[in-house]
């Protein structure tokens, strides 16, 4: 297969050098101004198309429903996305509104996946938790070498300081992205 593939290229790279380089080189039959102006007419096309596949969601009707609706669902509606990097002591609450909190949700955007369905509880249970999430920070104290987000530990010894003052809250859920904190021989990154 190789020898045939090696012929090939030969083959259509003598042709591109014949038919394509040569007559731009020699310019017999291509001058500067029909180029350019090929180009621009090309370029204005390429762009009124992709305008208008912009338009028309990329000609989702190219595509059977069945295929458009499982599209869709990759990137589905996240419920809690609004809490998402809040600073700290501003977070949301789940559950009753007019239920005293009593637990504490901590963790990374990982928790949000969590969020719908702990509320749901909360509320049928007629309690109230407390939303404590910030994006790439781990639900760890003293995890300094965090890279991504230098504000992980202020944000985490603020998550343990309320915790403190607030003997009301008797249970912290943490979740997170927690392979994504460690390597393979157990030091943070």
């Amino acid at each position: 297969m190789a020898p045939v593939l090696f012929v090939a290229s030969v083959l259509l790279g003598s042709l591109s050098y014949h038919v394509v380089e040569q007559p731009f080189r020699r310019g017999a039959r291509f001058n500067r101004r029909f180029v350019f102006s090929s180009s621009a007419v090309a370029a204005s096309f390429l762009a009124l198309l992709s305008f208008v596949g912009l338009l028309r969601d990329g000609f989702e009707t190219r595509f059977s429903a069945e295929v458009v609706s499982l599209d869709k669902a990759r990137s589905p509606a996240i419920p809690y996305v609004h809490c998402d990097n809040r600073a700290a002591g501003a977070w949301c609450s789940l559950g009753s509104e007019s239920a005293t909190p009593r637990m504490l949700l901590w963790g990374d955007s990982h928790l949000l996946a969590w969020a719908p369905a702990l509320n749901h509880v909360l509320e049928q249970r007629g309690e109230s938790g407390i939303l404590a999430e910030l994006a790439a920070c781990p639900p760890l104290l003293g995890v300094t070498a965090n890279s991504a987000r230098p504000d992980c530990p202020a944000s985490s010894l603020f998550v343990r300081n309320y915790l403190l003052s607030h003997p009301e809250i008797k249970t912290v859920v943490m979740a997170g992205y927690w392979s994504a904190y460690f390597r393979e021989d157990g030091r943070c990154r």
